[in-house]
């Protein structure tokens, strides 16, 4: 299914979105942070969720195309994202959108399923975004995020972000989880980038 992300190219190209630099969104400090390759993530409050809405920033020696490619690639995602055993595409809306079942194990609880909807649009300069949103989950009330690529120099610059509204008693014990799963899930992503281009594998079928 990576073709999806290269075949609609020029529908999303005629689609073009307000665009601002990821890197501006970042103070000083952590701007230079990511500049030297580190993960840096951000948390912001959110009135009626008991987690912050957290950003997750950081570079990846690829194309935005490249990055969106293994992230569009939903069916392998089991076979890289930690503690993901089950990632498959339930359905196809049309070429740009899909509705995908995942199943996550968490530590202690019972494994977390869901069906997520992902969309993918194009912005300004090759910039690519795609938009999630929980449809339907075992213990999630709401979840939403995007992942927004752009290029950066001879990188790409990457944003990933998730706000989850849990229906369990232990948000407080889960917010830790959740938060490290999603650096991990950061790192899981750029490092199978990188693993393709290493190991020369094609990123188009």
């Amino acid at each position: 299914m990576i073709r999806a992300v290269f075949s609609v190219g020029f529908l999303v190209a005629m689609l073009p979105l307000a665009h601002a630099s990821l890197m501006d969104e970042l103070s000083t400090a952590d701007q230079a942070r990511v500049r030297t390759g580190q993960q840096v993530m951000v948390t912001e409050p959110i009135e009626g969720y008991p987690w912050p809405r957290p950003k997750v920033y950081q570079l990846v020696k690829a194309t935005p195309e490249q990055v969106m490619a293994v992230f569009f690639d939903y069916n392998s995602a089991r076979s890289y994202v930690p503690n993901c055993t089950k990632s498959q595409i339930a359905k196809e809306i049309d070429p740009r959108t899909f509705e995908v079942d995942y199943v996550v194990d968490v530590p202690v609880f019972p494994d977390e399923a869901y069906t997520v909807r992902n969309e993918l649009s194009a912005g300004a300069d090759g910039a690519l975004n795609v938009k999630w949103q929980v449809l339907h989950a075992t213990s999630i009330l709401e979840s939403r995020g995007s992942l927004r690529v752009e290029p950066f120099g001879e990188n790409t610059l990457l944003c990933y972000t998730n706000l989850v509204k849990p229906a369990s008693r232990a948000a407080g014990f889960l917010k830790g989880i959740a938060m490290g799963q999603m650096k991990d899930t950061v790192n899981a992503l750029v490092n199978q980038v990188m693993a393709r281009q290493h190991h020369r594998v094609a990123f188009l079928p």
